[in-house]
């Protein structure tokens, strides 16, 4: 699915971003990746994964912190690998949706010490207020300059963020697509990947909309993501540079 797809390209600046730079410091300010973990054994069995269901919808975030609390440090791997996308729109929403639900529900484990937590809720708060800087841009771009002259601050900020996700797609759509498939296929998708942003924000904000209405408080929606072939070769795939290590 080329559409959710290319959605997913601003994780890739995601990872090259915060978590890339928490890495340089050896802490999980925010939680790690779950996909692609070189962890060692010990760590493992002292960390365990049996946390109740605060740890069980983002068990990556919740097991991080709960490491950081024991001391345990995390560091970057510069290496490339391809996870899969999720395969229509309403997978890509639930799979939001989990996540975000996911990450409150590690906010508010009494079972981690807050000063572990407290920059992971600062991430999920403005996670949360997606809807509202969203509808920011678009009313923005709606009414257009004339108003916005007179409030040059909301202009600034609603700028500054759109220009912020511009370039996070934009990075990530240079590390998962290649001309080397075609150059007319890689234009065509260049192109696709800056017009379509606005439908890729309301893709995210859907499914934070839906994480707060629906609270995986029971379990959570397992998105389909069982796939044949090369995934290097598909166009459901995206790098990941995205490894974090343990010691």
């Amino acid at each position: 699915n080329y559409l959710t797809t290319l959605a997913d390209s601003i994780r890739v600046a995601d990872d090259f971003g915060k978590f890339r730079v928490q890495y340089e410091v050896h802490e999980p300010l925010i939680g790690m990746h779950g996909s692609f973990v070189v962890c060692q054994t010990a760590v493992e069995a002292a960390v365990g994964f049996d946390h109740g269901i605060s740890g069980s919808i983002t068990e990556d975030a919740y097991f991080a912190l709960v490491a950081r609390a024991m001391g345990v440090k995390f560091s970057w791997i510069d290496a490339f690998l391809y996870e899969q996308s999720p395969f229509n729109i309403m997978d890509f929403i639930r799979q939001r949706s989990r996540w975000f639900g996911g990450l409150i529900l590690v906010c508010l484990s009494s079972a981690i010490p807050l000063k572990q937590r407290v920059v992971l809720c600062f991430m999920t708060l403005s996670w949360a207020v997606v809807p509202l800087v969203t509808l920011a841009s678009v009313t923005n771009y709606l009414i257009g300059t004339s108003w916005s002259a007179t409030t040059p601050a909301y202009t600034i900020a609603t700028s500054v963020l759109a220009g912020i996700s511009c370039w996070g797609y934009v990075l990530g759509f240079f590390w998962t697509f290649s001309p080397k498939q075609g150059w007319i296929r890689y234009v065509l998708l260049l192109y696709a990947q800056l017009i379509l942003q606005p439908v890729f924000a309301i893709m995210e904000m859907s499914g934070v909309i839906h994480g707060m209405i629906n609270p995986p408080s029971k379990g959570f929606y397992i998105v389909q993501k069982q796939a044949d072939g090369n995934l290097s070769n598909t166009a459901t795939s995206n790098p990941a540079p995205r490894a974090a290590e343990t010691a």
